[in-house]
């Protein structure tokens, strides 16, 4: 049972739902009932055991087919001599040889291995053993992010779901001089700079400005829980996390990174975690949402920019795409982060702002069936709207992985799914994580990224889970 902060039952006076709710009249998706997509368990599937065949089958169990014994005469020996030695020793002058080697044993911290080769990686993507090790190999982390199944199916018409029916193609169009319809890009209650970013507003941070970056162990990490979440990734080299804690009441954080900057986003309201690297660009929040999700405004144009549709819809930028500038981020607990990242840095709760970092503002929203503001389209609903969904690109193809559709293929600890998108061979790797239900903003949790699986000599590695 966690202690810490019960879930409060009214919404934060102090909180950005409150700003939401001012003037509005929220919409909210019908009440959904069960889908049976294992939403809140493991959604594991169970084996059968196939078609046996039927007992006494000339299978040597009782009731099978017999042969009749045979009776003299008939090429057998009815007498035979029971001195007679049927199985003679072996020659002792041949030497057998050594006995076969035992398979390698692998690292207790090794996730999946190579079939070729039998080297071991690990949730990371680096090779732990075997002679990928020796040569150094480390997979490429793909671009990637989660967000909310609601919202992948809102955003992202016409994506691919591994493993089921495609998304609902069409029904965004553009309109009012923007490339969604303008009358559809809502005010959310909040002012532009009402949900402040950190570590200034209104501007991109000056040279010597930056997040309040503390080591793991620092005091200034102490509000953050094991549990909680975190949206982590790598800047310049440095393991790197912002808690979701954090994003509830910025949204977005900028920071010098690459030579450029970095703006890591994330959006309460449809459960999405993104990082942008650019060499000039940095986001404030314009106090807009478009199909529930944050809208951003960059602080030299002033041009609007949709977080899930990753490029600028209105201004003097629109057109212009992100995705080029999509960095790989991983959404996991802070205890899996610290686990796999022992050196990591957080942005600490010694923000500037007067914010409970403790407190979620948006009651049992991760777990309710709304979407808070209605969508046009309206969602898919084969799964239920808070379910998380894994997404990566290639070209023009948007693939999502449901969290209950990896599941499904557990080995163990993880699921290790070979894949390719538009002829790029991929990896994803998946490990669920138990969050306690009294967790204040309980949410499915997991360690989930994607790998390229050729590597830099042209070769493809081709995995499974160490557990199968």
């Amino acid at each position: 049972m966690i202690q810490r902060r019960p879930t409060p039952s009214t919404v934060s006076p102090n909180g950005p739902i409150a700003l939401l709710l001012a003037g509005l009249l929220i919409a909210c998706s019908p009440s959904g009932g069960d889908r049976g997509d294992g939403y809140g368990g493991s959604g594991a599937a169970s084996t059968g055991h196939g078609d046996l065949d039927e007992p006494g089958a000339g299978d040597g169990r009782p009731g099978a087919d017999e042969d009749p014994a045979p009776t003299p005469g008939q090429g057998d020996d009815p007498d035979p001599d029971p001195d007679a030695d049927t199985d003679p020793d072996p020659d002792p002058d041949v030497d057998p040889g050594p006995d076969p080697d035992p398979p390698p044993e692998l690292p207790s911290h090794a996730v999946m291995v190579d079939s070729a080769t039998g080297s071991a990686f690990d949730a990371l993507g680096r090779a732990i053993s075997g002679s990928l090790e020796e040569e150094g190999v480390a997979l490429r982390q793909r671009p990637a992010y989660t967000l909310f199944w609601f919202a992948y199916s809102v955003h992202h018409r016409g994506a691919q779901v591994w493993g089921g029916a495609p998304i609902a193609s069409g029904g965004i169009e553009p309109g009012g001089g923007c490339d969604v319809p303008r009358d559809q890009i809502r005010g959310g209650g909040p002012p532009k700079d009402g949900i402040p970013s950190i570590p200034v507003t209104g501007r991109p941070p000056a040279a010597g400005e930056a997040p309040p970056w503390v080591a793991a162990d620092d005091p200034g990490a102490d509000y953050l829980l094991d549990e909680d979440l975190v949206v982590g990734l790598l800047l310049d080299g440095k393991p790197s996390a912002v808690s979701h804690n954090t994003m509830f009441w910025h949204e977005i954080v900028n920071d010098h990174a690459g030579g450029g900057f970095v703006s890591i986003t994330y959006c309460p309201l449809t459960g999405s975690g993104l990082a942008f690297v650019d060499p000039n660009r940095t986001f404030g929040t314009s106090g807009r949402l478009y199909n529930s999700n944050l809208v951003m405004y960059d602080h030299a144009t002033d041009s609007l920019w949709s977080q899930l549709q990753r490029k600028a819809v209105c201004g003097d930028a629109r057109g212009t795409d992100l995705m080029p500038s999509l960095a790989p981020v991983v959404e996991t607990t802070w205890g899996r982060w610290k686990e796999l990242y022992p050196s990591t840095r957080v942005v600490s709760d010694d923000t500037g702002w007067p914010r409970d970092y403790r407190d979620y503002p948006y009651n049992d929203f991760r777990t309710n069936d709304s979407t808070f503001f209605g969508t046009d389209p309206v969602p898919d609903d084969r799964f239920h709207p808070k379910q998380m969904v894994f997404v990566q690109f290639e070209g023009d193809t948007i693939r999502g992985y449901p969290y209950p559709a990896m599941q499904e293929g557990l080995q163990g600890a993880f699921a290790v799914i070979n894949d390719a998108l538009d002829g790029v061979e991929v990896v994803v790797v998946h490990e669920p994580i138990a969050v306690s239900p009294d967790h204040p903003a309980p949410q499915q949790a997991a360690w989930t990224a994607a790998f390229d699986r050729r590597l830099d000599d042209g070769r493809v590695v081709e995995l499974s889970s160490t557990d199968r």
